[in-house]
């Protein structure tokens, strides 16, 4: 199974904490969808617009055991939906994808999700003062430095704890 990715799973040093398997990826284009930021939260929520697209990963060949690994981790916000994906090259995969679910449309925020305002990898410490992540960064470091739990992600909570 593909997966098209367009939020913090984008960040190999994300992926590879929450899944098992290396997996190749490329860049693609998601038609009639927009990538909103979520109140209160540093990953994004995606929700059905007309005329819209994200520009996001997608996964290749995903395993089913990696598959509930990652729906435990994007939890109860977000179901796992069907879409057809744009690549580069012109041609068009169909692929599933993490999408926002319609009660929760009223945490989204009016403005998109940015990644390049998230580093994961390479952190800009006065992007990171401003959105108060400094202290998670550095328990982040710590809990890499360690090993902790086999350096996989359980849940989104841990994005949001951990960086």
């Amino acid at each position: 199974m593909d997966l098209f990715v367009y939020g913090t799973l984008m960040f190999a040093d994300v992926l590879s904490r929450v899944v098992r398997g290396d997996y190749t990826s490329q860049e693609a284009r998601l038609d009639g969808f927009q990538r909103r930021r979520v109140a209160g939260e540093i990953y994004p929520g995606l929700l059905p617009v007309s005329g819209a697209s994200v520009i996001g990963k997608l996964i290749f060949d995903v395993t089913p055991a990696d598959l509930l690994r990652l729906d435990e981790f994007e939890g109860p916000e977000y179901e796992r939906q069907s879409v057809s994906i744009f690549l580069a090259s012109g041609k068009v995969v169909g692929a599933d994808v993490y999408v926002y679910k319609q009660e929760l449309h009223h945490r989204l925020l009016a403005d998109e999700w940015n990644p390049d305002q998230i580093s994961i990898h390479g952190f800009d410490q006065r992007r990171l003062l401003q959105l108060g992540l400094k202290k998670k960064v550095i328990k982040l470091g710590r809990q890499l430095q360690e090993g902790h739990d086999a350096g996989l992600l359980s849940s989104k909570s841990e994005i949001t704890k951990n960086y």
